[in-house]
């Protein structure tokens, strides 16, 4: 998956997410990941970066899930949150 790609996340943990990506590039298992979520209390961003470790197709969009490579810390967790 190259570029920028519009996605849902419906799920968070310090090591981890789900995702919703809005794409119709093709994604593999393995591939790695990195994501800039805008906070919604503040006009910033918090980077990401991890490795997909599975994927299903609903409908038009893909659900995945995401192991990051770096566990979140207490305040990024908490401005995910």
């Amino acid at each position: 998956m190259a570029g920028k790609q519009g996605c849902t996340i419906f799920n968070v943990s310090r090591k981890g997410m789900g995702i919703v990506f809005h794409t119709t590039d093709p994604i593999s298992i393995g591939e790695p990941i990195r994501l800039e979520i805008p906070v919604a209390t503040a006009f910033e961003y918090i980077s990401v970066s991890g490795m997909v470790k599975w994927i299903d197709r609903v409908e038009s969009d893909v659900i995945g899930g995401i192991e990051l490579n770096k566990e979140l810390s207490d305040v990024k967790f908490s401005k995910l949150c």
